[in-house]
């Protein structure tokens, strides 16, 4: 398994132009202590709390704001109304993670399904692509996403069999792929990785969350993520690289990005 620690960028993937399709730069893990670790060359930058201001990474970067399934019932409608501004002052180049998630711990499934109807039809309003957040409830966010065509998403965090993602794909949305697949316990991510569409498949880090090996993934990790579909599909690297970023221009057009220089 790959280490989610790294000073340097090997010469390899230097070359490889990646996008990391999920960095929450405002979790404390990366403010307390800035992140030293190498950048792929651009990111998706999400905030879970659409009051929350977001930080501006030293990256090239899209900003991404949404009400995480956790939070739909603490001042949900407030949010809402700071993310329904947020998109018509042009702050906001997706909207996400959001979604639906059944375990205890979450609010109830009604309080999350009203956020996150509402949220899907103000993308739909903006024409903004959306991140999914989607855990043991995919049968009722299907049922959801029924009633809002057109729109364009991507599942985030994806760890289920290829089974369960291809109603997903079959709506015409994208499947995230993660530091997951790269332990061999995780069967179901590994399936995934080398038996879905590849013209379906995002690479993500979800950093800083908890990386399978124990410690907080960093956004370098996308080029392990890269090069182990690539092993697993016996692609070239180069090969698999530009075809998810093919992926990610079409979901997530280039022209909304944030340029940085001096990266």
């Amino acid at each position: 398994m790959a280490s989610a620690s790294r000073l340097a960028l090997t010469e390899e993937e230097t070359t490889l132009c990646i996008t990391d399709m999920l960095v929450h730069y405002n979790e404390p893990n990366f403010l307390a202590e800035p992140i030293k670790n190498p950048f792929p060359a651009q990111v998706v930058s999400a905030v879970t709390r659409p009051s929350t201001a977001a930080y501006t990474p030293k990256i090239s970067h899209w900003k991404a704001y949404g009400l995480h399934p956790m939070w739909a019932d603490e001042d949900a409608q407030q949010e809402f109304a700071i993310l329904r501004k947020r998109c018509a002052l042009l702050e906001v180049d997706l909207i996400g993670e959001i979604g639906l998630d059944g375990r205890a711990d979450f609010p109830s499934m009604s309080a999350q399904s009203k956020i996150f109807e509402g949220q899907l039809a103000l993308a739909l309003e903006y024409d903004l692509p959306v991140i999914l957040h989607i855990v043991k409830a995919h049968s009722q966010s299907l049922d959801s996403l029924a009633n809002h065509p057109r729109l364009r998403a991507m599942v985030h965090g994806f760890t289920r069999a290829p089974e369960v993602a291809l109603p997903f794909i079959n709506r015409g949305f994208y499947i995230g792929l993660g530091p997951a697949i790269l332990s061999p316990k995780n069967k179901r991510a590994r399936r995934c990785a080398m038996e879905l569409p590849l013209d379906k498949i995002l690479v993500e880090s979800d950093s800083p969350s908890a990386y399978p090996g124990g410690e907080n993934a960093t956004p370098h990790l996308v080029f392990d993520v890269v090069k182990e579909i690539a092993h697993l599909r016996g692609m070239g690297r180069q090969e698999v690289a530009a075809a998810i970023e093919r992926n990610r221009e079409a979901f997530l057009p280039s022209k909304g990005l944030t340029k940085v220089d001096n990266q």
